[in-house]
């Protein structure tokens, strides 16, 4: 198995809420361990920088 092999994923799930109530969700980077459990955490360095540990 590859690299790339190992770091693909593909998920789809349909909810009932507003569109802008998913993207808040989506678009907060710290947010992200609470629903990618691969992902430990995610540190806002600044506007343009984060850290991310996996």
């Amino acid at each position: 198995m590859s690299e790339s092999d190992w770091l693909e994923h593909t998920c789809q799930v349909e909810v009932p809420v507003p569109i802008e109530q998913v993207w808040e969700l989506w678009a907060n980077l710290a947010l992200m361990p609470r629903w990618m459990k691969w992902i430990r955490s995610v540190e806002l360095l600044d506007q343009e920088l984060s850290r991310w540990t996996l």
